[in-house]
């Protein structure tokens, strides 16, 4: 039972450092050395580089779920899932991961562009979103921020 309660203080210890730059040196000794592993994904998490490359990588399944309807854009710059009933069980669980995983890059993406521009991450992501609608395929799905789902209906212009 000990162990679980240092999980939830590590967790929130994680995305401390991963988005306010705090230091490991200011949780216990015993709680650094139990959860190496996790201090050093939250390490690598803030490795720009890295968020790149694992986007860079579901890219091509993110792009196939989006041509089937399956995987549509959000108002706020985040991937969801556009009717998970339509979904079968056995693939449902490998897309939320990965969306899952890429709003969580995403985010951390957010946060930076927020923080050098002194702006809020919420207006970062609605910015992206509308980038991301600009140039997205006729047909690829959008959520609007009352919930309602739309097939974009124009192809992108050209640039």
């Amino acid at each position: 039972m000990r162990r679980h309660g240092y999980s939830r203080l590590i967790a929130g210890a994680a995305l401390t450092l991963l988005f306010c730059g705090g230091t490991l040196y200011a949780l216990p000794q015993e709680v650094r050395e139990t959860n190496n592993v996790l201090f050093s994904t939250a390490r690598e998490d803030m490795n720009s580089q890295a968020i790149k490359e694992r986007m860079k990588q579901r890219l091509p399944q993110v792009v196939k779920w989006k041509k089937s309807g399956q995987v549509g854009e959000t108002y706020d710059g985040y991937l969801a899932l556009v009717d998970p009933a339509k979904i079968d069980a056995k693939t449902l669980p490998q897309m939320e991961l990965l969306i899952a995983q890429e709003n969580r890059d995403r985010q951390a993406v957010y946060q930076a562009i927020a923080k050098s521009q002194q702006t809020t991450v919420a207006l970062v992501g609605q910015r992206r979103a509308l980038q991301i609608a600009d140039d997205a395929p006729k047909g690829e799905w959008f959520r609007d921020a009352k919930g309602v789902w739309s097939a974009k209906k124009t192809d992108p212009k050209k640039k």
